[in-house]
């Protein structure tokens, strides 16, 4: 043991000898601060997008009409992520001195254009649908995201996974029931157009996750 930590030795081919330094193993209450930090930065990153997303699309402002231009939300956060991403390779290359993996544009081009197209729909939807609509819809894509697997990756699924997947499509859709036949609170009723469009959303975020 060094300082309090136990070593390993091992013998590798040529003879020589190399240590392993096992690493203290992780307390439960260093894994659940982990996770509550992860929880309250996730939760809190999404509530803030969601209501801020259709604060912007929703809105009616004093020009007249609503936000305009989908295009350029897309445009400006796909701008904002690249800035981050291209920073954060910066930094693992030339300070922490990691060597980056290089693959060729065409393998993720088809998820970039699907991630693209999925968040244009999620934008432009808004305009047609209720932002609760919309959530209860995105809700239901456990089946569309298993069907998409399927098809691409030729991956099969126990058969409990599609009645779970069936049972919460089944529950999203007996809320929107009881909801339609609620009284409306809200500024516009939901479209036939918006529940293409969000169908549409569906599909490219479900190929994106499994590309």
């Amino acid at each position: 043991r060094t300082s309090g930590v136990p070593v390993i030795v091992e013998a590798v081919e040529e003879g020589t000898v190399k240590e392993v330094v096992e690493e203290p193993e992780e307390s439960v209450r260093s894994k659940g601060l982990k996770l509550a930090v992860c929880f309250v930065g996730l939760q809190g990153s999404y509530v803030t997008w969601g209501f801020v997303q259709e604060k912007v699309m929703t809105h009616e402002y004093e020009s007249g009409g609503r936000f305009p231009s989908t295009v350029f939300l897309v445009c400006a956060n796909r701008s904002l992520a690249l800035v981050v991403a291209g920073a954060l390779m910066l930094y693992k290359a030339r300070v922490l001195r990691q060597v980056t993996p290089r693959a060729p544009f065409y393998h993720f081009s088809p998820c970039s254009v699907s991630n693209i197209i999925s968040s244009w729909a999620q934008y432009e939807c808004l305009k047609y649908v209720s932002f609760p609509t919309q959530t209860l819809f995105k809700s239901s894509k456990v089946i569309p995201v298993m069907l998409t697997g399927k098809l691409i990756h030729k991956r099969s699924y126990p058969w409990i996974e599609y009645v779970e997947a069936l049972g919460i499509t089944a529950g999203v859709a007996i809320f929107m029931l009881f909801a339609e036949r609620a009284p409306r609170h809200r500024s516009h009723p939901d479209s036939l157009a918006g529940v293409g469009i969000l169908s549409l959303y569906v599909f490219c975020d479900s190929f994106t996750s499994q590309w």
